[in-house]
């Protein structure tokens, strides 16, 4: 088999795009169902595991991001609940009550936005229910004006041990750039405190190559990092995600374009000096750490295919080869602790998705491919000819430092290169698998769809012809695909909001509820046939009540609790 050329004139800058489309490329006939219940009846495997918890919310959208997060509303208030139930309802479970977790991770969206009461009953609850030991990481994504000193303490009382704070810059110029909250004066002086505090494994995220950086700003940000002693540092170039204010501005002219590839390529090879020069090791592509200091376990069981249990709205996490998603719409109850969102993964997949994240620690092993080890041999020699992969004195296989600015690209040619064996598709070198679906409708329909089934809604609260929670649930599922904005404030509406929950959470209605609006129904076009007093209007009446009957009986399940 001849190996398709590398393509070094596009970079990817993220791990999630080196497996992207696999699941479309291999997909899986096992029933979820029927897994879960084969590997939950089981007793877990002693192998790291972890747990995530998305909080997301933020106070602030920042310029550069797009992410699963949305701003502070009369939900944040109550999601420490939502995350408190599922912790319980996981345990009950023995395969993970008995499951010894090596990491916790709260990530976000900003998981300091809950309050310090909020955070320290969910921890109180992860204690409680499951098998945490003493040595277990527990981390923290935050922000630097989300953190104040009350919630530090909470979190070292209750057995946080490692912070990761999204600072992002140390310029003021930057900072403003990326939304970010408070001047640069504030980041380094917040940033002492925090460390000082107790909290000896504190790492950044930090950003460079964003709109009209110069090599002297490059400078003096770096200058500000190692004025700190932090314990590592996530550095990322930035992607200009679709959607984003600095993409916007970008894309209209208010704001220079970042720098081009190989401007980009100098930046990351003075960081790289920099940092190598004080002390600090690569861990992974963007991740510096100093030696003893900065483990990122969580990291490590993700990247190495193991149990991640992912509770919250927009966790997605993974239990065996079950890999799944907390979307944030309603979804039907299921008798797992899992999302029902989710589907098995194929031994193929598996095995590229195992592959890939030992490339991100700079592992290459041919043996890890099992039969198409000789290929991958083969792609490794073609790599080392380019100068991206090199061998050590001891023998293995890591890259250059050319070839740590291209990882994920590298990874992604390989991963593509075997993939292409293992189904005899010809992949083209733009990277590409199949990517996912894209919905078929544009956003400004779904979002159109929303607001039409919201108005049925409505009407069916002041008319009780029409079955309000389905329109309700049917606008949610359709402003989740295109407003945000929108689903956010229906759900901010408790009159709306509570009845969701409660058919969600009991897969239906009490006999009681049914009965007060069958009443009501009966009542109300009772009195629509008096007034009208025509016979043919009699018989749609009729129809109308005798279709709400029927869908009360024989559809919508009836519940022995609820209101």
């Amino acid at each position: 088999m001849e190996l398709n050329e590398l393509n070094l004139h596009k970079r990817l800058k993220s791990h999630h795009e080196v497996t992207a489309g696999l699941d479309k490329l291999f997909p899986s006939k096992d029933s979820g169902k029927d897994y879960l219940q084969k590997i939950l009846a089981g007793n877990p495997p002693a192998k790291p595991a972890a747990i995530y918890i998305h909080v997301p919310f933020c106070s602030k959208i920042c310029g550069f991001c797009n992410l699963n997060r949305s701003l502070l509303n009369k939900k944040t208030s109550e999601y420490h609940h939502l995350v408190i139930e599922k912790i319980r309802k996981a345990a009950a479970w023995p395969y993970l009550r008995d499951t010894g977790f090596s990491s916790v991770y709260f990530g976000g969206g900003t998981p300091t936005t809950l309050s310090a009461a909020q955070l320290g009953e969910i921890l109180n609850a992860l204690h409680d229910n499951f098998n945490l030991k003493p040595e277990t990481e527990i981390s923290v994504e935050t922000s630097l004006s989300e953190l104040t000193d009350e919630k530090l303490h909470v979190m070292k009382d209750k057995g946080v041990n490692r912070l990761s704070i999204g600072v992002q810059s140390f310029l003021d110029r930057g900072r403003g750039l990326m939304g970010r909250k408070g001047d640069a004066a504030f980041a380094l002086r917040r940033m002492t405190e925090i460390i000082g505090s107790g909290f000896s494994n504190t790492g950044i995220d930090f950003i460079y190559n964003y709109p009209g950086q110069t090599a002297e700003e490059l400078e003096a940000e770096l200058e500000a990092v190692f004025s700190l002693d932090i314990a590592g540092a996530s550095v990322y170039a930035l992607i200009l995600m679709k959607g984003s204010t600095l993409a916007e501005k970008i894309r209209t002219g208010s704001l220079p374009a970042i720098a081009g590839l190989e401007e980009e390529k100098t930046f990351f090879l003075k960081i790289l000096e920099a940092f190598r020069g004080k002390g600090f090791t690569v861990l992974e592509p963007t991740k510096f750490v100093r030696p003893g200091r900065d483990n990122y376990t969580y990291v490590r069981i993700q990247n190495s295919w193991q149990d991640v249990l992912a509770i919250g709205t927009g966790a997605g996490g993974r239990l065996g080869d079950y890999v799944y998603y907390y979307a944030p719409v309603p979804m039907p109850p299921w008798e797992f602790p899992v999302s029902r969102m989710g589907r098995v993964a194929s031994a193929q997949q598996v095995l590229l998705e195992k592959i890939s994240g030992s490339h991100q620690f700079g592992h290459f092993i041919p043996e890890e491919a099992a039969e198409h080890s000789a290929l991958y041999a083969r792609i490794i020699e073609h790599l080392e000819e380019k100068n991206l992969l090199t061998r050590t004195p001891a023998g293995e296989t890591t890259c250059t430092d050319e070839g740590l600015f291209y990882a994920y690209t590298i990874s992604r040619y390989i991963v593509e290169e075997l993939a292409q064996a293992m189904t005899q598709k010809k992949l083209t070198t733009e990277g590409a698998f199949p990517a996912p679906r894209r919905s078929l409708i544009p956003r400004a329909i779904v979002t159109t769809l929303g607001l039409v089934f919201t108005g049925l809604g409505f009407a069916g609260i002041a008319l009780p012809l029409l079955p309000a929670t389905p329109f309700f649930l049917a606008a949610l599922f359709c402003f989740a695909r295109g407003s945000r904005r929108f689903h956010d404030w229906l759900m901010s509406k408790p009159f709306i909001a509570r009845p969701i929950q409660d058919y969600r959470r009991q897969g239906g209605l009490s006999a009681r509820r049914k009965l007060r609006i069958l009443a009501l129904v009966f009542a109300t076009l009772l009195a629509s046939a008096i007034i009208v007093g025509k016979p043919h209007v009699w018989i749609i009446l009729a129809a109308v009540f005798a279709l709400k009957l029927f869908l009360f009986l024989f559809v919508i399940k009836t519940v022995k609790s609820g209101p």
